[in-house]
Parts: structure tokens; C-alpha cells; sequence
């Protein structure tokens, strides 16, 4: 048959019923029946011609018999009279609104000569995943190298039927990070190939086919049924040149060490973080702690801040903290203008240039338990799992409304008085420097964790402390994946206690007698603070720690506990 009598699979049009196209079966798999999922309801595949388009086809059942043999994945067939169908489901395996069906007048050969490629990967870019500037509803194909991951759970799903669940973060050339989430099968590919190739350094995979989202500021990625096709470490070209660019940035000087990773570091479960790995430590014993650790405790957040900034401004690419700048517009003459402000990124990634910045949490909360109080950091990952809004988001509503920026935000009351287990972060800074506001490097309201924590608490049943209300809420996010604490570095400033969560009828009262105490907090809180994932601070000025603790809880209804003889 001369070659132009084939058509190309985005010439293909409802009119036309005698065309002839030349594939490549990409994807191949049975799609089961709803009603009796035993039985095959249609043969499934997804086609490529030699421009590397790509269609989604079925075969019906009752059609199966006629033309099943042929079909072999990576084989190339043509196709005489197919005929096009709509999609009407809301994934897009492939861009294309049309699937190709197999009927009666559909004849198939195998042939030989396609001149095509062997995947036809279109590899998306991190970058436009984490700005959220992909389509949801299209597959996407996706190249990186495996950070971190969890080992493999049994899960159930809605449906009440039984899974196996993977979570990792994948990592590209650029240092960006993706969440990967692998279900089923996919999920049990990868769980036996990590244990069963440990010696393998660079764990280099391609998701082909899969699913994208991006939920409450955060963008992760899964396969999607059975399209989705996953290449771990395998001798073709994409992933042995994708090896090699590792291999130079890791050589390169002053590259990150996060280049040099020679194999998947395996991050533990929330239970056995919080129950078993990690210890646990009541807040009296906090001051005490003389080395750099994480330790759990398990306490109710009592108050936030009302003077204290709760965000900053970070650079878009590295979620580093940037600094503000005038920058010159030119004329069309070539003279300046005018300026505008702008915003200076220093990390050695983006070596000052002026770059976008969003806004990141950067939240003071005060913790109570039956022993004490402590002041930590809700950075942005965590605070945006609680508050269900980006910082952005929540500014842009306060500003809509006519309120004054600096007032409390009312989204904050939701956190007030609820109870979470927290891992807490400890780092040779703190402790050098005497700052007392550690970071919050993760936290849940596992009903499972928190019962356990509770025993360890061994409450006095006279005490007044309210602080086990709430703990059969479920934390939303606790199946995702957390960056490793070492990504996270713990801050800490003046040991002033910041102005809690008042009454509107003595509020104004005691942000007069505290602006002193306010304005001191919030100086040295914008020099301490860097950014959530800062890794490290300049250590060449000097700060003064408060000591006026305990006279300002007096102002407040803290619960005292009950001293034990």
C-alpha cells in the first residue's frame, strides 16, 4: 500500500470511513466488566503512528475473536476502516477527543515497516507541575530520579476492596520534588525492585500515562488505571542519558549534595515515626535537651500570635526567602523610566538574579500539655494542610475585605485548641543561640497515634486540662509524603510570649501594654526566620533573648498542671 494512501491519526475525521492508519501498539490491556469483573469488556490500547500522535482504541467483546491474536504490545499493525468514537470520560488518556474502534468492516495486518518510535514519551517539566500550569484531566509523562519513599501499605479503598499504596518523591535534574503516588500493581513493581536491587545507586524512572493534581497549593502526580506504563531503570535512552546528566551535575563544583544521592532513602510510616522511632518527650523536658534532635510530643494549640507576620515572601523555583528590591523599567529610548519593586533571590540556585516570589506561611503557635508550654513554627507545607488555603489565598481575602493585614486572620481560630501529635526539630542553631521556637517538621490528628501518645502523657484525671478534646478528627494529609527533617531547619527568637488569642472586649487592652514586647518579637522574628526548607543562617548577629515568660502567662488562662509530689 503506497504511503499515501495512510492517514496520519490527527487526520482522522468522522466523515471519512474507508482511511488506513500505521501504528504502534504502545499500551495494551483488558478493561474489565462493571457488572462482572471476571469478564473482559473490551480489549483497551493506546495507538502511535510515525509523527509519534497518539489515539486511545477499544475493542469491544463480541469483536475480541476476530482480530485479539494480533494485537501485541510494541507491534505495528494496519488498520483499514476503522471507525471513530467520542470520549466521553473526564481523563484523557492521550490528547485526543477521538477513540478508534474496532467493527465488522475493520480489517487488521501486521506490517513491519513502521519508522516510528518505540514510546513516544513527551516528558512534562516539574516546573510547570508545581505552578499548576498542566491540564488535570490530560495523562502526562514524567522522568526523574526516586528521593525518598514509604515502603508499601495495605490500604482499602472507597469501594471497600483491598490495594497496596507506594509513596515517593521523585526528583528532577533541576532539584524540584513531585509526590508520586502508585497504587495496585504499580505500587508492588516498585516495592520489589527497591528491595531486590539495592546496589543500584540512581533510581531512574519514567511515568508514562499518568494522572495529575493539584490540590491545596500542592501538586502531585499517580498512575491512572491500567494506561499508566512504569520504566524503572531500564536500558533505553531516555533514562541512560537522564544517568549521565546526574552523574555530571554530581561532579560538578559546588553541585548540592541533593545531586549526589546514590540510592532512595526509605522515610518511615506516621505510625511507626511518631509511636516508635522517634522519641517522645513531655514540653518540661524540652529545655533540658543539650544536642540537635527530633523528638515527638503530644500537646493542644493554645494561642497565635496577633503582632508577628505569619508568611514571607519565597522565590517561586527554590522556596528560598527573598529579599525586596527596586528594579529600573527602561524606556523605549533606552533611559530609565521609573521603578518598581521586585524581589532578589541569593540562594546559590538562583545566584541573585530577580526572580517571582509567592507568599509561604510562617505561622508562631504556642503549645500547651500537662507539663508546660512551648513555642514552635508552622511552616507553609503543613499550615496549608490545616488551613486548606495557600497563603496567597487567605492575604488576598483579608485584603478583599477591607481589614487591616496585620490583625488576626479568622482562619487562624481553627487551629486554636486543637489537639495534634507534632514531630518537633531541634538543630545546633537553637541551641547555640539560645532560640527557643523550634520547627514543626510534621504533624497529625491520627486518632490511632494520638490515644498512644495519651497514655504515654499519664494524665492526672483531677487536672483541668481540656486538651485531649477533638482527637477522633482525622488529619487529612497524613497519607502524603513528608519532606525528610532535614530539609527542615528549626529557628528560634526572643523567648517573649507572644499575645494570645484574646476576647474582643480586653483585646485592645493588652496589645497596648504588650507593643513594646510585640514590636521586639516581630524584629527579631523577620532576622531569625528564613524560609521552610532553609538549610542554612548567617550566625554573625547578635540577639537578645527575653526572659518575661512566666509574667506574661500570668496574663493569660493557661492550664497549670497539677505538680506532682
Amino acid at each position: 500500500m503506497a504511503d499515501q494512501n495512510i492517514s496520519m491519526l490527527n487526520q482522522l475525521n468522522v466523515y471519512k470511513t474507508d482511511s488506513v492508519v500505521r501504528v504502534r501498539i504502545i499500551r495494551l490491556w483488558r478493561q474489565a466488566d462493571n457488572e462482572n469483573p471476571s469478564e473482559t469488556y473490551s480489549i483497551d490500547m493506546i495507538l502511535m503512528d510515525e509523527q509519534e500522535n497518539k489515539i486511545h482504541a477499544s475493542v469491544l467483546k463480541k469483536f475480541c475473536p476476530k482480530v485479539e491474536g494480533l494485537f501485541v504490545e510494541k507491534e505495528c499493525m494496519l488498520i483499514k476502516n476503522p471507525t471513530l468514537g467520542k470520549i466521553y470520560s473526564k481523563f484523557m488518556s492521550v490528547d485526543n477527543p477521538h477513540k478508534l474502534n474496532f467493527a465488522y468492516a475493520t480489517k487488521v495486518n501486521k506490517c513491519e515497516d513502521f519508522g516510528g518510535h518505540l514510546y513516544g514519551f513527551k516528558f512534562t517539566s516539574f516546573d510547570l507541575l508545581l505552578q499548576n500550569l498542566v491540564p488535570q484531566n490530560q495523562s502526562i509523562d514524567v522522568i526523574g530520579f526516586v528521593a525518598t519513599y514509604y515502603k508499601m501499605e495495605d490500604v482499602t479503598k472507597k469501594d471497600g476492596t483491598q490495594s497496596k499504596r507506594m509513596c515517593l518523591q521523585v526528583q528532577d535534574l533541576e532539584q524540584r520534588k513531585i509526590t508520586l503516588t502508585l497504587w495496585g500493581t504499580y505500587a508492588q513493581q516498585m516495592s520489589d525492585y527497591l528491595s531486590t536491587n539495592e546496589d543500584d545507586g540512581h533510581v531512574v524512572i519514567i511515568l508514562q500515562f499518568g494522572f495529575f493534581t493539584y490540590y491545596n497549593g500542592r501538586a502531585s502526580i499517580s498512575n491512572s488505571y491500567n494506561v499508566t506504563r512504569l520504566l524503572i531503570n531500564e536500558e533505553i535512552d531516555e533514562i541512560l542519558s537522564f544517568k549521565k546528566m546526574l552523574d555530571l551535575l554530581a561532579c560538578t563544583p559546588g553541585a548540592s549534595s541533593s545531586n549526589g544521592i546514590s540510592r532512595p532513602s526509605m522515610l518511615l510510616s506516621f505510625h511507626d515515626d511518631f509511636l516508635i522511632s522517634t522519641e517522645f518527650k513531655h514540653i518540661a523536658e524540652v529545655d533540658g535537651i543539650r544536642e540537635a534532635m527530633s523528638f515527638i510530643i503530644f500537646g493542644t494549640i493554645k494561642f497565635i500570635p496577633r503582632d508577628v507576620k505569619w508568611y514571607y515572601h519565597a522565590c517561586k523555583s527554590c522556596n528560598k526567602k527573598v529579599t525586596p528590591v527596586m528594579i529600573s523599567k527602561q524606556a523605549l529610548d533606552g533611559s530609565c523610566d521609573d521603578e518598581e519593586q521586585g524581589y532578589e533571590c541569593n540562594n546559590s540556585g538562583c545566584q541573585g538574579k530577580v526572580v517571582e516570589a509567592v507568599l509561604r506561611y510562617k505561622i508562631l503557635v504556642k503549645v500547651q500539655d500537662s507539663t508546660g508550654v512551648l513555642d514552635l513554627v508552622l511552616w507553609d507545607r503543613e499550615a496549608k494542610k490545616l488551613l486548606m488555603k495557600s497563603a496567597n489565598v487567605l492575604l488576598e481575602e483579608i485584603l478583599s475585605g477591607d481589614i487591616d493585614m496585620d490583625l488576626f486572620p479568622e482562619d487562624f481560630k481553627k487551629l486554636v485548641d486543637k489537639s495534634f501529635a507534632f514531630k518537633v526539630q531541634i538543630t545546633d542553631y537553637n541551641l547555640n543561640h539560645d532560640y527557643k521556637f523550634y520547627t514543626i517538621s510534621k504533624l497529625t490528628q491520627d486518632p490511632t497515634i494520638l490515644c498512644e501518645l495519651q497514655k504515654k502523657l499519664n494524665f492526672d484525671q483531677n487536672t483541668n486540662s481540656d486538651s485531649m478534646h477533638g482527637i477522633s478528627q482525622s488529619f487529612p494529609s497524613d497519607d502524603t509524603i513528608n519532606f525528610k527533617d532535614t530539609d527542615v531547619v528549626s529557628m528560634s527568637g526572643d523567648n517573649t510570649t507572644p499575645l494570645s488569642r484574646l476576647e474582643s472586649s480586653t483585646g485592645n487592652n493588652i496589645l497596648e501594654k504588650s507593643k513594646t514586647t510585640a514590636i521586639n518579637l516581630k524584629r527579631n522574628l523577620v532576622e531569625v526566620y528564613d524560609d521552610d526548607e532553609a538549610q542554612g543562617y548567617s550566625t554573625n548577629k547578635s540577639r537578645t533573648t527575653s526572659k518575661t515568660i512566666g509574667k506574661e502567662n500570668e496574663k493569660h488562662n493557661l492550664i497549670i498542671p497539677k505538680i506532682e509530689k
